[in-house]
């Protein structure tokens, strides 16, 4: 169970037919001026779509003594609309009611932004979802083979199908050698070879091509590497 205090930015005194009496602004609104709306029925100047909402508070405080509290886009004489929460309560004597409205502007603004970066997040989504799916097409589809590979422990963290093949020879998915050792699918002879390369790669971010034998079969393959420095990989 929640409750909610109201500090009123507007205070409109109602007679039993909601035609309003007296009208208070607080300070943060005393630009405004309310004097026309005196004499006249709060739901004739509460706008096309907050006329039915005053005319139900109006009726709640008439039949139960409170209404539920209401948010219109109250029109002023200014030309400005103001998002105002109200709830209408009947005086003691039942002479008349009283409305109390809080200023929801703030709130509406605030609601706005969350809204408009929340829909800026899914479209930053879906184009990273779009650059990764046509990362994935270019990168199986390759014809060299392509291994990303671990800086830290030198072990596969992707491969696409070219690579895939070079080492097992036949067909395998990408899982069948991610986290596997590189160096461990280096022929022994080469593997000092691959590590000099490989420091090369990280201190430069590039270095001379060499000539290694790959997979179960040793086959010759003339290996590049180059530094993934967002990644460190």
């Amino acid at each position: 169970m929640a409750s909610k205090s109201v500090h009123a930015d507007i205070t409109l005194l109602l007679d039993m037919e909601g035609v309003i009496r007296e009208a208070t602004l607080s300070p943060t609104m005393a630009a405004e001026s309310v004097d026309g709306w005196l004499g006249r029925r709060w739901s004739d100047i509460a706008g096309a779509e907050g006329g039915d909402k005053v005319r139900r508070m109006v009726e709640d405080a008439r039949r139960s003594g409170i209404s539920a509290f209401r948010q219109i886009n109250q029109p002023f004489p200014s030309g400005v609309e103001i998002p105002i929460e109200f709830t209408t309560m009947l005086l003691g004597d039942r002479t008349g009611m009283i409305a109390v409205g809080k200023n929801m502007q703030a709130v509406t603004e605030l609601h706005s932004r969350l809204i408009a970066a929340q829909q800026a997040m899914e479209r930053d989504y879906w184009r990273l979802r779009e650059l990764e799916t046509r990362y994935r097409l270019v990168f199986d589809a390759a014809a060299d083979a392509v291994m990303i590979v671990s800086a830290g422990d030198m072990r596969i963290v992707e491969a696409n199908r070219a690579a895939v093949n070079a080492i097992s020879r036949v067909e395998r998915g990408n899982d069948d050698l991610a986290g596997r050792d590189f160096l461990a699918e280096v022929a022994a002879a080469d593997r000092d070879v691959v590590r000099d390369m490989l420091a090369q790669v990280r201190q430069r971010g590039t270095a001379l091509s060499v000539l290694v034998h790959l997979g179960r079969y040793d086959r010759a393959w003339m290996l590049r590497g180059s530094l993934m420095s967002s990644e460190r990989r």
